[in-house]
């Protein structure tokens, strides 16, 4: 009776014990990326009796945990850092010593250093990733300087555009001097073709004197033919006479050119001071596009387009250096580019920062139709260009590959690291550490690390965090059975006590 009594007694701390993993599982329930235990029990090595009644046990203990390694359900919380798991795979962290911990639980944050540690201030392993190959180096502390992101001199851009077809080209002024005779008109034409030619004005004069010579006198924007006379004072400059005066005067020649009627050989009239007219300005067009030097230091690029007959002139203009770049656009009867036959190239030199020249390819002929003549209002809907300046860091993000990147003031994006994990060959054998720890041991193996998304680590989800994969119903179920089975082996001592006590009983 003796043995029923301990048998009794193993029952009831092997339940004890399964009673307390029970609790310890409700208690972690909301725990970040814990792992619920199940209990596991053996029976004692039982004894002999001798004959043919066999073993006969002496109760039971309490084997061991079993861990579930199944995925808790996945949290968000809007914390760029904050990180869980999906699939296979531990996260990295070391203390200051070097030591290495797993966890999955990846509430994350950046400490004033700019390392990534958890709330124990153990810092998260990744790999640091070379800016200009993109190779990834040897595993390591992220950590996560205030840097800047380098400017970048513009080499291209594209501009989407149109140049309205009914834009009204330049024209020149121009005015005909009638005169009575045959042959004898003139006709001035502005040298310079626009509106400002109107502004010019001819007149022949009668000198009213007797044997006078030909002469032109130029004041400002007019011009004045004196015309020559006879000894009679009559008039005898004839239309070619004046054509030629004109040409050959510097000052006039520069405001106008002139051509006589025909020969030209007609006396021509004496003629009132007279503007010339018909001269119209060319319809214009300008876009302005911010490009980037080799310092980082914006400029502003106005890109100026004249009608001409046959199709737009252009020059470029930049707030900083010189731009002696020109080309001219034409458009086929459908609007679509014909010239240039290739992608001109706008040199802006001698730039006010110090910085290198820019030779800036614009997309014109390769862009797939992004300028066109079209007889609609000439207007520009988008405009690239790929240069940028210095940009200081502004915030970080991880991608589900684990790239920790990071985004700059100006719109750049860096990948700065990416972080490691960890899988073990057996997650049973793996020592608990507390704060949602794990350390390696001889039971689980060796670390396989490796990246995010290969082999059989699974990826990240990031600005979430892995639950707890407790299920209460099955807990309370078990907590129900465990303390049924507690209240039967308190029974079996209980009875025990009492055969006992009849065996005493007798020998009264």
């Amino acid at each position: 009776m003796i043995g029923s009594l301990y048998a009794g007694i193993s029952g009831l701390n092997a339940n004890a014990t399964a009673m307390t993993v029970i609790g310890d599982n409700i208690a972690n329930v909301n725990t970040t990326a814990y792992k619920s235990n199940s209990s596991s029990f053996a029976n004692v090595l039982s004894q002999a009796s001798g004959g043919s009644v066999g073993n006969v046990g002496r109760g039971v203990e309490f084997q061991g945990t079993t861990g579930s390694w199944t995925d808790g359900t996945l949290e968000g919380t809007g914390n760029g850092t904050d990180l869980a798991i999906n699939g296979k795979g531990f996260f990295i962290v070391n203390d200051s010593s070097g030591s290495s911990y797993y966890t999955r639980a990846g509430g994350f944050e950046f400490d004033k250093n700019g390392d990534l540690v958890n709330p124990n201030g153990l810092t998260v392993q990744g790999y640091a990733v070379n800016q200009t190959t993109g190779v990834l180096g040897a595993l390591g502390d992220i950590s996560v300087s205030a840097g800047s992101s380098p400017p970048s001199a513009t080499t291209e851009t594209t501009l989407t555009m149109n140049l309205d077809a009914d834009a009204t080209p330049v024209t020149g002024s121009a005015m005909t001097l009638d005169s009575a005779n045959a042959l004898a008109d003139v006709t001035v034409t502005s040298a310079t073709a626009g509106l400002a030619g109107n502004a010019t004005s001819v007149a022949f004069t009668d000198p009213a004197a007797a044997s006078q010579a030909l002469s032109v006198s130029v004041s400002g924007t007019a011009i004045t033919v004196s015309l020559a006379t006879d000894a009679g004072s009559n008039i005898t400059s004839t239309a070619a006479q004046i054509a030629a005066a004109i040409n050959a005067d510097p000052a006039a020649s520069a405001l106008v050119s002139a051509a006589p009627e025909g020969a030209g050989t007609g006396v021509v009239d004496a003629t009132a001071q007279v503007n010339l007219t018909g001269g119209m300005d060319a319809d214009t067009f300008s876009n302005a596009l911010t490009v980037y030097d080799s310092l980082g230091s914006p400029v502003t690029l106005t890109m100026n387009f004249s009608r001409t007959a046959t199709g737009w002139d252009w020059t470029a203009s930049p707030s900083s250096g010189t731009c002696a770049s020109t080309g001219t656009i034409v458009f086929d009867a459908d609007g679509n580019l014909t010239l240039p036959a290739s992608n001109p190239t706008l040199d802006i030199t001698t730039l006010a920062s110090g910085a290198q020249d820019l030779a800036i390819e614009w997309h014109l002929v390769d862009s797939n139709g992004s300028v066109t003549g079209y007889a609609t209002d000439s207007a520009t809907t988008n405009q690239e260009q790929d240069g940028y300046s210095a940009g200081s860091l502004r915030d970080l993000v991880v991608s589900e590959e684990g790239f920790v990147t990071g985004i700059y003031s100006n719109g750049q994006r860096q990948n700065l690291y990416r972080i490691a994990l960890a899988d073990f060959p057996s997650y049973q054998g793996l020592s608990k550490a507390g704060g949602n720890l794990y350390t390696e041991s001889l039971a689980s193996g060796q670390p396989l690390v490796g990246t995010p998304g290969s082999s059989k680590l699974g990826t990240i989800s990031p600005s979430s965090l892995e639950g707890s994969n407790v299920d209460l119903s099955d807990e309370f179920v078990k907590m129900i059975t465990t303390q049924r089975a507690f209240q039967a082996n308190s029974r079996v001592i209980t009875t025990s006590d009492e055969i006992l006590q009849e065996l005493i009983n007798l020998k009264r």
